[in-house]
Parts: structure tokens; sequence; C-alpha cells
């Protein structure tokens, strides 16, 4: 019998290693070289992680946004995941694509932390529960509800699939053995995937998705259960305290860009969501995820890229499906006496119910009334409003998982005599996944293009060359806009040798260059709500001005645009392409003189009559000035800091910072106190501090008087919440460092106690 136990045991970490490294090498081998990159995440930290960390995680204010106006959010929760991947990158000396690397770790480690998870439940006795844990491991990764939604477009939440099950498993077995080094490691790995705060919804559907584990672990020992989560939750906050406080202050201003919360819940937005509720869901059918396959209709309504593979490839297989279906109701029909020794099953089954719902809404009459009115009535049920793409993975995962747990039941049935209905599983699984082993999702041609891919070996050289450029430009005068501008905010950068090939996204121009540009009018954010309107009307004088205030100095204008790109849905405002065929006719009117040619992009200043000064003084709040600029000169010490020196102030003035406004900015000295410099809210957006000569002569100090009466300053203009940026990470970082120390001495401790058991 011990003899057996062993025997099972090597064959089931030998199992275990094979399919892990097997999962490994299939992005390596299958998927190519090219980075699959571009969109509204850009994933620009697989291809520049250094530049990535250095220029922008540790950004809070202004220069955050990618190819758009910043405001107050802090960056820094990407902090730890872009250092991994420079680190994994400095490892492996940029032998393999970091891209591909992490994907097939993900998948691994998805696969591990299921199977870990399922062994709370299945214990390792026999061959056959290794099968039933592996195949639902595998049946979790290879979900065709995550190649749709969530692979074809690697948002950070993808990064689920492995960090849920393995965080889920390790704070479970800390629960179970009453051990915190084990809450305490699920910490720190979600931590270094703080990236995930991005994916709030994704989350808030996985929470959801693990109570069958959190009530079992309740019923288990409801005392220990707390204390391990309370520990969780404090440890988890310590050691991102860096950026959730700025994330938690940031809501302390009056822009609405900046408030993301009551952007969310404002009934304004609930009704408008109420017409994407009903669109994405009104032809969706339950059969579909009941078969564990992601909706048809959705992907036909909205000709997705997916479609041709979906009809071309899973639906072939579509009446195999229904062996999943059979197996996770069996234990209701044949083995309900066995179900009550197995309650997991029946928290599982009610869960995946609920998210069966959630995931489809169109469910009986008032399924989508029923979507609608939690919408209305729950805090943040909004954020599910594309259900088909939150609930994917957790609907991945909960379909697995209660496979499992039924498999386990019924797996005495004699029509599993030798293992044939095992290989029957797997083989089913394994043709699902061929389109994905290929790398089918990775090869499709951006929407509206049929031949225009979001894949890239290399940036081209003339890009390279443009963003070196503007790297060694010394001025911070003004930002870069790009020329023509689109309607999503997006920049497109040819492969260095595929013609086709195109970095189609968010600007890499702050990630390489650590300068700001914007790139289409969703970068203006709500500035810029009506410039599409303008840019057709061909009001060139509302768009300079426009420019003006938004602190445009440069442009750069694109020289060899595929038409493709032009025509595509990112230049079709009215109709196909008139964006870009409209801003050809008034393109003079913007350009001033030109700077330099950089082949497929040309760089200019932009119309000098328009170009301004990002700080400079003014008479009146509602106006542009360059009246002043001899009187004063600044310098950027860093994003949340500037020293200004004004020269011979005679009268009162407004001191203008074309930057996003918030109230915490202050200007003052050592001598001046910020309260004598009021900051009123300009252009809807910007600063702007009111000077009062009198005030400053009555302070009698932090000013020098020149023999006509006039002063000079020498100012502060400082974003005040950055002064507590090294008191957080000293918290954070103290935090981590006690953690790992508490795991090292007792894991230390364990081994010490073998050895000496073993002596």
């Amino acid at each position: 019998m011990f003899g057996d136990s062993k025997k099972i045991a090597k064959i089931e970490v030998f199992s275990i290693t094979f399919v892990f490294l097997c999962l490994i090498l299939i992005p390596i081998l299958f998927w190519g070289k090219d980075y699959f990159v571009g969109g509204d995440d850009g994933r620009l930290y697989y291809m520049y992680p250094y530049e990535y960390f250095k220029n922008f995680t540790t950004s809070i204010i202004s220069e955050n946004n990618i190819g758009g106006l910043g405001f107050y959010f802090p960056q820094s929760y990407i902090l730890s995941f872009s250092f991994l991947i420079y680190i994994i990158k400095t490892i492996s000396f940029g032998a393999v694509n970091i891209q591909y690397l992490m994907l097939s770790l993900n998948l691994a480690f998805g696969f591990l932390g299921m199977y870990l998870l399922l062994g709370i439940f299945i214990k390792t006795t026999n061959i056959k529960n290794i099968y039933i844990k592996s195949i639902s491991s595998l049946m979790y990764i290879f979900s065709t509800f995550t190649f749709i939604s969530g692979w074809g477009n690697q948002l950070f939440a993808i990064y689920f699939i492995s960090i849920f099950p393995i965080v889920l498993y390790i704070f479970s077995k800390g629960v179970l053995e009453n051990k915190y080094i084990y809450t305490l490691l699920s910490t720190i790995i979600l931590s270094i995937f703080s990236t995930l705060i991005l994916s709030v919804p994704w989350a808030l559907a996985l929470t959801i998705t693990s109570l069958p584990v959190i009530i079992y672990l309740i019923k288990k020992d409801y005392k220990i259960f707390l204390k391990h989560l309370f520990i969780f939750i404090i440890i988890l906050l310590l050691l991102n305290i860096y950026w959730i406080y700025h994330l938690l202050n940031s809501r302390n201003n009056d822009i609405k860009d900046n408030d993301i919360v009551n952007s969310l819940t404002s009934q304004e937005f609930i009704e408008a969501n109420k017409n994407t509720i009903i669109s994405v869901s009104k032809n969706n059918n339950v059969l579909y995820p009941l078969l564990n396959l992601p909706h048809y209709s959705i992907q036909k309504d909205f000709s997705w890229n997916t479609l041709s593979i979906y009809e071309g490839w899973h639906l072939k297989f579509f009446n195999f499906n229904y062996i999943y279906l059979i197996i996770i109701l069996a234990p209701i029909i044949f083995f309900r006496a066995k179900i009550k020794k197995h309650t997991i099953y029946i928290y599982s089954l009610l869960i995946f119910l609920i998210i069966l719902y959630l995931y489809t809404a169109n469910i009986g009459k008032e399924g989508i009334n029923i979507f609608i009115f939690l919408s209305e009535k729950i805090p943040l049920f909004t954020l599910f409003r594309n259900m088909y793409d939150k609930f994917a993975i957790s609907m991945a995962f909960i379909y697995a998982f209660l496979f499992a747990i039924s498999l386990y039941i019924i797996a005495d049935l004699k029509i599993f005599y030798k293992n044939i209905l095992y290989f029957i599983f797997i083989l089913v699984i394994l043709l699902n996944s061929i389109p994905f082993f290929r790398g089918d999702y990775f090869n499709l041609p951006i929407w509206t293009t049929q031949n225009i891919y979001p894949k890239v070996n290399e940036l081209n050289s003339d890009f390279i060359d443009l963003a070196n450029f503007i790297k060694d430009n010394e001025d911070n005068n003004g930002k870069y806009l790009w020329y023509p501008l689109n309607k999503a905010n997006y920049v497109f950068i040819q492969d260095v040798s595929n013609k086709n090939g195109f970095y189609f996204g968010v600007s890499p121009l702050k990630v390489v260059s650590n300068k700001t540009d914007f790139t289409g009018i969703l970068g203006f954010l709500s500035q810029g709500e009506n410039i599409g309107d303008k840019i057709l009307n061909k009001d060139y004088e509302h768009l300079l001005n426009f420019f003006a205030k938004m602190n445009v100095n440069y442009i750069i204008v694109y020289n060899d645009l595929p038409t493709e790109i032009k025509d595509s849905y990112v230049y079709s405002y009215r109709s196909s392409g008139d964006l870009y065929a409209v801003q050809q006719e008034i393109k003079d009117k913007l350009l001033g003189d030109k700077v330099r040619d950089f082949g497929r992009y040309s760089l200019y200043n932009i119309n000098k009559d328009y170009s301004y000064n990002k700080i400079h003084l003014s008479d009146s709040l509602n106006e542009l000035s360059r009246e002043y600029n001899d009187n004063i000169t600044y310098e950027r010490i860093n994003e949340g800091h500037y020293k200004i020196y004004i020269e011979n102030l005679k009268s009162d003035s407004y001191l203008n910072f074309l930057d996003i406004y918030h109230k915490m900015w202050r200007l003052s000295n050592k001598d001046i106190d910020y309260n004598i410099f009021k900051n009123t809210k300009k252009f809807d957006y910007a600063n702007s501090f009111y000077i009062n000569y009198e005030d400053i002569i009555k302070n009698n100090q932090g000013y020098t008087l020149n023999q006509d009466g006039s002063i000079n300053l020498e100012l502060d203009l400082v974003f005040e919440p950055i002064r507590y940026n090294n008191i957080l990470y000293t918290i954070s970082g103290t935090t981590l460092v006690l953690s790992l120390g508490y795991i090292g001495y007792n894991l230390s401790r364990k081994k010490m106690r073998a050895a000496i058991k073993k002596f």
C-alpha cells in the first residue's frame, strides 16, 4: 500500500512536470518571434521593460497617460510587474520573445494553480484522480471563453488565468493549515501583479467565482478564516500603499475625468450603458456557454475578427461539447446520495448558475431587465456592461472546477473502463485548442482592415530616430501632437521589415522618450468632446486655439500611411476615412516651421501664432499670453516639481500652468505660504495662480526688491502628494522585507527540524 502511494506520487510529479514544460514551449515554438502589441493597453512593457519602468511607472500626475491628457492617477501600480519583466529579459539576454515567454508562464502556472487548488478537494489516492485534475486544469487554461475574450486582446486581466487559482490555493492552504507564511506569500504574489488593478471588473467577477472555495474554508473554521483574511487584507494594503494612497487621494478633485468612481456610478453613465447591455446581450443563447463555448451571436452581430475561427473550427466540434454538460449534471441525476458527502459540488453548481446568468444576461423573459436593474441599484455594477468579456475567465474557471468535482463524484461508473472516456475528454479539449496552438488568435488583421496586422518584431528606424531626437530635446515647454488625429487614441508605427506589420495602439513616445503627446481625439478626454465635428467642419481657428490651450507646441506628421489605415475605423467619423481626408485640407493652417524630416514622419513647430510656454504670465484668467515671456523662466525638476523665476513683477498677474488642474498643486517658497497664491481652474482643465502684488509686499519676505519698485520671485510649483512618495515606498518596502523575512525564518526552522529528526 505504501509502495503504491509512492508510485502514484512519482507519476503525479512526472505528469505535472511534463505538462508544465510542454505548456511553456507552446507559444515559443508555434507563435513566432513578432510581438503582438498595440491597442488600448499597448503592452509596451514587453518590448521596452526598462524604459517603461523608468519613464512611466513612477508617474503620478499629468505625464501619466500614454498619448493623451494626463490626470492624477498613480501608474506605479505596474511598477513591480514591469520590473519583473525587465529582470526576466535581462536574465534571458533578450534571446526570447518576452511576451510569449510570459504568456507561456501564464499557461503553465494556470495549469499548476488549478491542479493544486483541485487537490484540496480531490486527493491523489489513485491514477484516476490525477487524470481528473489534469483534464480539468487543461480544460481551464484552454477554454474557448478566454480564447475569444482574453487572449485575443491580451489586457492585464489575462494574467488572472494563473494568478487567480494560485493565490486562491496558497491562501486556502494557509487557512487549512493555519500557517501565515502561505497567507503572506499569497499577498506578495498578488502584489507583484498589482497591475491587475486595471482589471477591477474581472477581479470582482472572480471574487464571486471563488465563493465555493470561500464557503468551504468558512465552514471548516470561520475564526481561522477571518484571522487569515484580516492578515491578507492588511499586508496587501501595506505592500501596495505606495500607489493605493494616490489612487484613493486622486478622487479629491473636481475634474470629472479624474473621478472614475463617480463617473461609473453617475445616473448619466448608467442610463447610457443600458443600450450597451441590451445590444451585447439581446441575441445571446444560453446553450453555447452551457456547452463550454462563448456566445456566437455577439461575434456575428458585431463582425468580430474571431468569427472566422469560431465558425471555421470550434463549431465543427459543437456536438462533442455536450459531453461536458452531461458530466456536470450527472451527479444530480445519478448520485444524489453522494452529493451530500461533497457539498463543494452544491456550492459550485450554484455559483456556476450565477456566473452563467451574469455572462449571458439574456436568460428568460426578464433576464436583460434584471441585469439592467442590477446596474441601476448596485454601485459599480456598470463595470459588467460588457458581460461577455468581464465574466469570460470566470466562466472558464467555474466550468472547469465544477466539471472536476462532478467527474470525481461519478468516476466509479463503468463507462470509465480502461480510461477511454478520459482520453476522449483530452481529445476534445485539444481539438478545440488547435487554433490557439497555431497562434490564429494573434494572426488576425486589425478590425476593418484586411492586410494590417498588430505584430512587429522591431519598430522601424524612422520612428526610432524621431524618438531619439525628441528625447534629446531639452525643451519642456509643450507637448507633441501626431497629425492627422484619429478618433481613437492611437499611433501607427510600421515594423522594421514587414510592411503589413504595425504597432497599432497608444503612443510609445512617453515610454521611449519620456515626452508627452496627443495622438487622437480620445486623448483629450472630456476636453475634446466636439473636436471631431470641428475637424469635419474645417474650423481650423478653433482647432488652433484648442491646441494652444492644450500646450501643443510640436506636430508630428505621418508621411506614408497605408490606405487601409486611412480608411479604417480610426479615421472614420461619419463616413469611411473622412477624418483623414479633411485634415489634409487644413494641415497648412496648423503647421509652422519644419524642424526635421524622418522618412515616414516629419516634425514641425505648430503655427507660431499659437505657440505658448507651459508656464507663463498673463493679465487675465482666460487668456494665453506671450507678453511677459522675458519676465519668467522655469525648470522642470520632475513631473510634480517646477522651479519658477519671475523678474520685474510690477502688478497683479496670473501665473498659468498648462497642465491638469488639481487643488493640491502648491505655489510657494520657503518664505511665502502657498495660501497667498490662489489656484483657479483655467480653460476648464489647467491651473492658474493669482499673484497679488500687494499681498507679497505685505508678506515682507520671499522676494527681492528692484529700484523701480518691481520684485523678483523664486518659487516652487509642487504637487503636494508627491512629497509623501519616499515615506510610502518605505512602508511598502519594509512590509515586503519583513514578510519575506518571516517566510524565510519559518522555512529555515522547518528544514532545521527535519535535519535534526533525520540525524
